[in-house]
């Protein structure tokens, strides 16, 4: 162990061996957490260097914790106490790896979260918010996106959200970026406008990235969400970042690639870039830091950059890719992604491994990983995590920790792997590993993880999950997991825990209840001790959420010194802070100083340092002399005065006074701060609480401009080493005195935040004061002081000006003169309103000069702005002066009120806030001159563009009153130039603008009137917007109070008017205004301009408020299409009443037209109004026609003028009348109209009365109640004026010479539809209907009754066929009209007595034509009706007669109909139904079905077109069970059904040469066939008397037979089918074949029937089933040929040579069969005997062979003994001669044996056999006596089973042969 390290472990042993017991060590646990945290962060951190000043520092901290008492916060948890420490100080030995960094910033940061609890929570809020720059940003942004732009809190809670105990901090809106350049314009306004910018991509973040801590804008890139490219082959694709990672992969399924990193939720991809997502599969595949290869970035200022090419490596400078990823946000917005695909594994297997203890588990991990074993994912869950997974999933596994694993290779590969690890497991104790192949299973287990979350918080329910995590190296992963749990169980928290074992990276989930403190406390104390815990293991706090704005302290205790490299970074690239700030790195915004009361707080800082921790004896006494000492000045403490050590040291002055007691330079009434102890130690101090209270301080300048104050020594502390994070002035007061210029400024109510990284700076501070009586918000920051100058950017909004000032630059005195001077950019932007604008200039300023060398101006769209530039100048001195010079400049003067509302009412308050604005020019109160060359001046809602004044106050005029204005040239809105001269006097200060006039000559042109009305009147007439230019030239004078102009020549739209106008008007009276204008050639232009200017536009209200007297005198007048002769009118409005006097019109489009009225303003916006108007024309056509072409969209001005049209007498000698009038009461919400209108018009007498009565409640009128009637004497004339043109001449008559007269009614009550009843009537003939209408449309219930149909339709044009004997209808139907369509439902009646039911929809479109569509039911219907509609004649039409036009070929037709008896010429059918569809010369009868009869069936399908008279046909005709005597014209002997599908074509100029040219084919089954004089069963009684007559039958004879047998009785034949052929309308149905249903009889051949005259023919061959009497090639059959006879018959021939020959032939091989059966007989006899004599020869052989076998065996069995016997005896023999004697000599002749007597005879004698045998007794050659053998049987061998052969079976078997 080094010196150092026992050094300091042998101090503290001393320290406790001396202290411990004195001190308590039983003090509250939250001594124990700071003990533990610096003892942990010594004994893992500290460097050699480091550790002696630790060892002399923590005992005196400790003794001074102890011995103060200090007590810890409420919610801060620790541990258990002695034990602990005293374990941590004695490990201190042991340990010997000391990391050499860090330590400083983790103790440090150690000590002040434990020393302040809720510091850290404060911490977020401290991104200061821009409300000015993001009101201006909004307002852009909306107006740019429109929609996609969203401001609502429901969504902008959405887009504010974290998973950890931070607040969601929602941003201020929301936009839906769409592209790149969305995102990049974006980014350049808020960057304009120093806005907050958060990048949102699915919102999974955990760490708050996607909060909003100062507001902002959240930029959605979701909708970013095209793959724009796949490069299969480079393994890469192009994506946008919106597109997720599901999205991807789904895209890619088909390629056999996949995108590897999967964070567990469907994340943006562009967002997993931003956190530098990993997860599950990151073990294998890396990370997004390995998968990305390119980024397309848009930086803080708007600038996109590309950050690498597509190429797998690159060593190009940077690598910026890398820089991005991780970046959170912070360093700018991603747009585009190049990624790293990876190819899809051939084989995957995934399981589940149980181990007994988490240490296990984390073993097998690294053996897994050490081994080279190639794992996908490794995932490890604790004991609590798998009990919730398993109960969430229903997963049958053990409760302890588990490992899930996959595997991705090859199927062997992943097989062998996951073998191998099941061996891995078993040897540590865990398994079975459990593991599949299948996709199922898998997805099942995997899925089961990816719920963990879900699970977890199933374990407490109705608990928040706050999820983080912490990665160390694998090694120590057990031991981090296991200290954690211990930490969970012992601070009784519900915590499961998953990790990424493969990496080291570990989640755990609080689950708290997040309403309480003491929970979210707790949880907050647990995260600090992991996140710490983790550090001290060598391990980092984040794996994979990122920093976010949760671990942002725990980045700088893991980074140390490379943060503040972070933050360099960040400043660079982001040197506003506008990119999703407030995350990664801690608050780095600006608090600004001011520079001379920034330099004396810091050394009064410094002087306070020193005896905090020198004596604290005499620390007031001390503070005093010391801090004289430094400043240069007395410095005394009247009040109290108070300070602590611990738990951080703390200091608190009241009543400071620094400077002489009669006139103290500073005074406060408050002065105290707080440090932090750790930092001190190492020999810096942080100053994290500073607090000044009323402070007041006075500085006097010197003849360069500077305060003179001395500056501070040098203290005992380097000011370098001291910071100050957060200082609170509160009510200060800094008064400037200036003696050589005899000028005093005043700043009060200083309320400001300071901070400093050190006393040289940089300072930070912002705050609100008041400079005299300017109010102000400002930001200030320095850079680093030094005493040749220092950079200073002060930020300042005037709420009162409405402006925000921005200068940035730098203080240093001048080279020559030594006066210090503040140079550099000056920047005005709006504040608080509605504008956008932005002013940059260079200035260099001293305490007596500003000089503005060149400013820039941009005003409007940032994309497109309105550019100015200029100089200024302000000088004091003896003699102070200013000069302004403006060069396309535009100058925003408010003007109050006004400004404020953004509306100006009138001429006159115009004019007053052209001179408010004039007034209101912050002008020096000093001699001067103004030279304006400007584009524009705004002032309030009025710009006045390329003013050019040349002005200067009256030298006599003290107060600048009066200006000489010797040139005004402008262009004032609406493209209007102005040309003036004259005096302009404005009020006095303290007047009213009534006191302001300009007098002198005055010459305005418009080319542009709207933008000048909207000026004047405050809105725009549509007749204004219309007119081309204007002009006035007049002599004026204009006052408050009157307004003159004399001369006047007036120019509207090209017409020039002259005369005089005069206004007045004051307070105390009513306003008056007389114009006389007269005028010649008058346009619609001229006369839509005055009525807008004099109040009767839609604009309205010019002039609201005045008395008028209004003449005009005007000739040749075109209103609009309405061309007047002369126009003479005289309006005169007094109060609220409008009367219009007089009013002549003539020419008016042939007629005159004269009329009187009046309006009147009732109050609260009520009218009341009557008028009188007479019209008189001889030709009213000319009228409407001319009336409807103006006023278009007016359906009774419409319909007349197409009544003129059509008839021009129906609107001859016109004299109408109409009178009415009409109010408004409730405010206008009701109106109440009464008119009638009475006359003559073509010969009719009309009248009409309307009543109506608005609520305005709905959309329409109210209430409505109209009557009218027209009659004739002519019932023909009134079908003009109802819209129907006659077909017949004026005059003419069709058989109907009645009047008529028609009356209507219209009801309307509560805005509804309106009731209308409407009765005509001529003669018998009478029409009602009852019903609704709305508009032009209208339903109801109609009756039409006429004895005679014919003449109104001759009237109308129509001649129908079948017509001209009457035609008496009677119909009622529910008719309606919609637009062009007339539906008619419920039709029911009669015509012409045949009944007619259905419903009909008919359509009249000028672009869709004419049709009728529907369902008509007829009792009978005519098919020749169609017919003559197809072929165009109403008359009869014979088969020759040629073909015309169709007959409505505009209609198109498709019905459905009905009818219960159809006519189709020859054929009358029954309940026929189908569709006819008809559109000019074309008709389909589609689907028609009948029935002819009780079950025949007719169905068809026809398409016939007429094409100029020549008629085309073609279709499909089907008959089903039809009757065939129905088919036919003539009798026939047969009976039965057909069924017959048929299509046919043809074409034609005539029916006959239509039939004739039918063709076609199909198909036809006949059933049920009965044919009389047919007898299926002749054929027996045919052979019966052929056999008869024998072998000699003759021809003659065979005719006898078949005639009188076949041709008798009845034949019922089956079912049969053949196709069919058409050809010249004949039909053939060729190769039929049908018979009976026993096959007895059979009808086979062609049958043809001819369409047109409905005769049959054909050729037939009758055939009887011979059964086993067929001959081949010849059959029983006659043939049968038949056609038309005479006089509709049916003539038959019949021809017999089939069945001549068939039983002449079967007569010949009778007589064969019988020859044949002879012979065969006798050949069978003589086969038998051979058969026989050869089985008896088989018998003999069989027999002595079977003997021949039997005797052998007996031999064979004998001659066995008997040798056995010899040998038996010879051997005796041998023996006996041994032993006996030698015998005597044998005799020469031996005796022969003795014969055997029956006694010793063997029990089986041998029988001879047949064959020789030796004699008996004689001796073979071996001497052998041989027997004889017995003598064979006599008895013969039994024959072979089962065969009888005897001769009595053999010869019956031959005889039954021969039968």
């Amino acid at each position: 162990m080094p010196q150092e390290y026992q050094l300091a472990t042998q101090r503290f042993d001393a320290f406790l061996a001396d202290s411990g017991d004195a001190l308590g060590l039983a003090t509250r646990n939250q001594t124990y957490t700071v003990v533990q945290a610096v003892l942990l962060a010594f004994r893992r951190r500290l460097g050699p260097d480091e550790v002696l000043v630790f060892a002399d520092a923590l005992p005196a901290v400790l003794r001074a914790i102890f011995v103060a008492g200090w007590t810890a916060s409420e919610h801060s948890a620790g541990f258990p106490a002695r034990d602990a420490l005293e374990a941590e100080v004695r490990a201190l030995r042991a340990d010997h790896n000391f990391a050499p960094h860090g330590s400083i910033a983790l103790v440090a940061a150690t000590l002040r979260r434990h020393a302040d609890g809720d510091r850290f929570d404060k911490d977020l809020a401290r991104v200061a918010r821009n409300d000015d720059g993001i009101a201006l940003v909004l307002g852009i942004l909306k107006q740019r996106f429109g929609e996609r732009f969203q401001t609502g809190t429901a969504l902008r809670g959405q887009h504010a959200h974290t998973t950890t105990y931070i607040p969601a901090q929602m941003p201020d809106g929301v936009l839906f970026a769409q592209s790149a350049d969305d995102v990049q314009a974006a980014v350049e306004v808020c960057a304009a406008h120093r806005v907050p910018i958060i990048p949102f991509g699915t919102g999974t973040s955990l760490e708050g990235q996607v909060n909003a801590p100062g507001g902002g804008i959240s930029i959605d890139v979701s909708q970013m969400n095209r793959i724009i490219e796949v490069h299969a082959e480079d393994l890469d694709c192009v994506v946008e970042p919106g597109v997720t990672r599901k999205q991807l992969n789904t895209h890619l399924r088909d390629t056999g690639l996949f995108f590897p990193i999967d964070p567990g939720a469907d994340a943006s991809l562009g967002g997993m870039a931003a956190t530098r997502a990993s997860g599950t599969n990151a073990v294998r595949y890396g990370t997004m830091r390995d998968n990305v290869i390119s980024l397309d970035v848009v930086l803080p200022s708007g600038r996109k950059i590309t950050t690498a090419k597509r190429a797998r490596k690159s060593s190009a400078g940077y690598d910026l890719t890398r820089l991005m990823i991780g970046s959170e946000g912070t360093l700018g917005i991603i747009t585009q992604l190049t990624l790293r695909l990876a190819g899809q594994p051939e084989a995957i297997t995934g399981g589940v491994c149980p181990f007994p203890t988490l240490e296990a588990a984390v073993q097998a991990v690294i053996t897994t990983i050490q081994m080279g074993l190639p794992v996908a994912r490794i995932e490890l869950a604790n004991t609590l995590q798998m009990q919730a997974i398993i109960d969430y999933a229903s997963l049958d596994l053990p409760v302890g920790p588990c490992l899930f694993l996959e595997f991705h290779g090859t199927e062997r590969g992943v097989a062998e792997q996951s073998e191998t690890f099941g061996e891995i497991a078993g040897d540590l104790g865990g398994g079975p590993f459990i593991w599949s192949a299948h996709e199922e299973d898998r997805s099942r287990l995997w899925q089961a993880r990816h719920d963990a979350y879900w699970a977890a918080l199933t374990l407490r329910p109705g608990a928040k999950g706050i999820s983080t995590d912490v990665c160390v190296p694998i090694s120590q992963l057990a031991d981090c997991i296991v200290d954690t749990e211990t930490d969970i169980a012992e601070h009784d928290l519900v915590a499961p825990i998953v990790g990424h074992a493969g990496d080291g990276n570990f989640h755990v989930l609080l689950l708290i209840d997040d309403t309480s403190r003491e929970e979210i406390a707790a949880a907050e104390s647990f995260v600090e001790r992991l996140n710490l815990r983790a550090l001290a293991m060598g391990g980092t706090c984040t794996g994979e959420h990122g920093i976010g704005q949760g671990k942002m302290a725990f980045l700088e205790m893991e980074m140390g010194g490379a943060v503040d490299v972070m933050r360099s970074i960040k400043r660079t690239l982001d040197p506003d802070n506008i990119m999703n700030p407030g995350k990664i790195l801690r608050n780095g915004t600006l608090r600004l100083f001011v520079v001379i009361g920034g330099l004396i707080v810091a050394v009064l800082f410094a002087a306070l340092l020193a005896p905090l921790f020198v004596n604290w004896s005499d620390y007031k006494g001390r503070f005093e002399a010391e801090a004289s000492r430094l400043l240069g000045q007395p410095v005394r403490v009247a009040g109290e005065a108070s300070a602590r050590i611990l738990p951080f040291p703390s200091v608190s002055f009241s009543d400071v006074e620094v400077g002489p007691p009669e006139a103290p330079l500073i005074t406060a009434a408050e002065f105290s701060f707080d440090a932090e102890l750790a930092p001190f130690l190492s020999g810096e101090v942080l100053i994290f609480d500073l607090r000044i209270t009323d402070p007041v301080m006075n500085v006097t300048l010197d003849e360069t401009g500077a305060p003179i104050w001395p500056l501070p020594e040098t203290g005992p502390i380097d000011p370098a080493q001291i910071t100050l994070e957060n200082a609170a002035i509160s009510n200060g007061r800094l008064v400037v005195l200036d003696p050589f210029d005899e000028r005093r400024w005043t700043v009060s109510g200083i309320d400001m935040a300071v901070s400093a990284n050190s006393f040289f700076g940089p300072w930070r501070a912002e705050g609100t004061a008041r400079i005299d009586t300017l109010n102000t918000q400002f930001t200030i920051g320095t850079g680093t002081l030094e005493r040749d100058g220092f950079s200073l950017r002060v930020a300042a909004n005037l709420p009162d000006q409405l402006v925000r000032i921005v200068t940035e630059g730098r203080i240093a005195p001048d080279a020559d003169s030594g006066e210090m001077v503040y140079a550099g950019g000056l920047t005005l932007l709006p504040h608080g309103i509605d504008q956008t604008y932005r002013v940059d200039g260079d200035f260099a300023a001293t305490a007596r000069r500003l000089d503005v060398a060149e400013y820039r101006a941009a005003f409007g769209d940032p994309a497109d702005p309105y550019v100015i530039s200029g100089t200024a100048s302000v000088f004091g001195g003896a003699e102070p002066g200013y000069t302004l010079t403006a060069r396309g400049t535009q100058v925003n003067v408010p003007t109050g009120a006004e400004a404020a509302e953004g509306d100006a009412a009138g001429l006159a308050e115009r004019m007053a806030a052209i001179n408010a604005m004039l007034a209101g020019l912050p002008l020096p109160a000093v001699p001067g001159t103004i030279n304006l060359d400007l584009p524009a001046i705004v002032a309030g809602e009025t710009t006045i563009r390329d003013v050019q004044v040349l002005a200067r106050p009256e030298p006599r005029d003290a107060d600048r009153r009066r200006w000489r204005i010797d040139r005004l040239d402008a262009q004032f809105p609406g493209r209007t130039a102005l040309e003036a001269d004259g005096v302009l006097t404005l009020p006095r200060p303290g007047e009213t603008m009534e006191t302001a006039s300009f007098a002198g000559n005055l010459v305005v042109a418009s080319r542009q009137p709207s933008g000048l009305a909207r000026w004047l009147a405050g809105d725009v007439d549509e007749a204004i917007r219309q007119l081309p230019g204007a002009g006035l030239s007049a002599r004026v004078t204009l006052g408050a109070e009157r307004q003159l102009a004399e001369n006047v020549e007036l120019i509207i739209g090209g017409t020039q008017l002259t005369g005089r106008i005069a206004r007045r008007g004051g307070a105390l009276s009513t306003p008056y205004l007389s114009v006389t204008l007269a005028g010649e050639t008058i346009g619609r232009p001229t006369l839509d301009a005055m009525a807008s200017v004099f109040g009767a536009g839609q604009g309205g209200g010019g002039l609201a408020g005045h008395d008028v007297d209004l003449l005009l005198d005007l000739r040749d007048v075109d209103a609009g299409g309405i061309v007047l002769d002369h126009l003479d009118t005289a309006i005169r409005t007094r109060g609220l009443r409008t009367e219009i006097d007089r009013l002549v019109a003539t020419g008016v489009f042939g007629a005159s037209v004269t009329g009187a009225g009046s309006v009147e303003r009732l109050g609260a916006g009520d009218l009341a109004a009557a008028f009188d108007v007479s019209v008189i024309g001889a030709r009213g056509a000319p009228f409407f026609t001319g009336i409807a072409g103006r006023f278009t969209g007016h359906d009774l001005l419409d319909h007349l003028a197409g009544v003129a049209e059509r008839d021009p007498a129906a609107v001859a000698d016109m004299q109408l009348t109409l009178v009415g009038s009409a109010r408004t009461a409730d405010g206008g919400a009701r109106t109440e109209a009464s008119a009638s209108l009475s006359g003559t018009l073509g010969g009719a007498n009309l009248f009409v009365q309307a009543n109506l009565a608005d609520t305005g409640a709905t959309e329409g009128i109210d209430r409505l109640a109209v009557d009218g009637s027209v009659a004739h004497d002519d019932a023909l004339r009134l079908l003009p004026l109802a819209g129907i043109a006659p077909a017949v001449a004026d005059g003419a008559t069709v058989g109907i010479d009645a009047p008529g007269q028609v009356a209507i009614t219209l009801r309307r009550a509560g805005g509804g539809d309106d009731l209308v009843s409407l009765t005509a009537t001529s003669g018998a003939d009478r029409l009602d209907f009852n019903g609704t209408r709305d508009g032009a449309d209208f339903a109801g219930d109609a009756v039409l009754a006429l004895s005679d149909a014919e003449p109104w339709l001759s009237a109308l044009g129509h001649v129908l066929p079948g017509t001209g004997l009457g035609t008496p209808l009677d119909l009622s139907a529910t008719i309606g009209r919609a637009g062009t369509q007339w539906q008619f439902d419920e039709l029911e009646g009669a015509v012409a007595g045949t009944g007619m039911a259905g419903a009909l929809t008919f359509l009249d479109d000028a672009l869709l034509g004419r049709s009728l569509r529907g369902r008509l039911d007829l009792g009978a219907f005519d098919a020749m009706l169609l017919a003559g509609l197809l072929t165009g004649h109403v008359d009869a039409i014979g088969a020759d007669t040629g073909f015309g036009a169709p007959i409505y070929d505009g209609v198109a037709v498709n019905l459905d109909w009905s009818a219960d008896r159809l006519f189709a010429g020859p054929l009358t059918l029954e309940q026929a139904d189908g569709t006819l569809v008809m559109n000019g010369g074309m008709a389909t009868v589609q689907d028609m079905t009948a029935l002819s009869g009780k079950d025949s069936q007719f169905a068809a399908t026809m398409r016939v077109q007429n094409a100029g008279g020549a008629v085309s046909l073609g279709g499909e005709v089907e008959l089903a069970a039809f009757a065939l005597g129905d088919l036919v014209a003539v009798p026939v002997p047969v009976t039965g059904t057909a069924d017959l599908a048929l299509s046919l074509t043809g074409g034609g100029r005539t029916f006959w040469d239509l039939g004739r040219s039918l063709t076609g084919t199909g198909v036809v089954a006949v059933d049920n066939i009965m044919v009389e004089g047919l007898d299926p069963d002749a054929f027996s009684a045919i052979v019966a008397r052929a056999d008869a007559i024998g072998f000699g039958i003759t021809p003659a004879q065979i005719e006898a037979v078949v005639r009188e047998a076949l041709f008798a009785g009845q034949t019922g034949l089956g079912a049969a089918e053949a196709p069919l052929t058409v050809t010249g309308g004949v039909a053939r149905a060729a190769n039929l074949s049908i018979g009976d249903q026993d096959g007895r009889l059979r009808l086979t051949g062609d049958v043809t029937l001819d369409l047109i005259e409905r005769a049959p023919a054909g050729a037939l061959t009758v055939t009887l089933d011979p059964g086993a009497e067929a001959i081949a090639g010849m059959a029983p059959a006659v043939d049968l040929s038949f056609g038309p006879g005479e006089a509709d018959t049916l003539a038959a021939e019949i021809g017999y040579q089939p069945v001549t020959a068939y039983l002449t032939q079967r007569a010949l091989e009778i007589e064969q069969a019988r020859i044949e059966r002879l012979q065969a007989r006798l050949l069978e006899r003589q086969r038998m005997r051979r058969e026989l004599r050869y089985a008896r020869y088989l018998r003999a052989e069989d027999n002595a062979m079977r003997e021949e076998s039997r005797l052998r065996a007996i031999a064979d069995e004998r001659l066995a003994a008997i040798e056995a016997r010899r040998a038996a005896e010879a051997e005796a023999a041998a023996i006996e001669r041994i032993n006996a004697p030698a015998p005597p000599p044998a005799p020469l002749l031996a005796e022969p044996p003795e014969t055997p007597t029956a006694e010793s005879a063997p029990e089986e004698t041998v029988q001879p056999a047949d064959t020789a045998m030796p004699a008996p007794g004689t001796i073979d050659g071996d001497g052998v006596v041989r027997a004889p053998l017995p003598p064979v049987s006599g008895e013969p061998a039994a024959p072979a089973p089962g065969i009888d052969f005897s001769e009595d079976a053999v010869r019956s078997l031959i005889e039954g042969l021969g039968q």
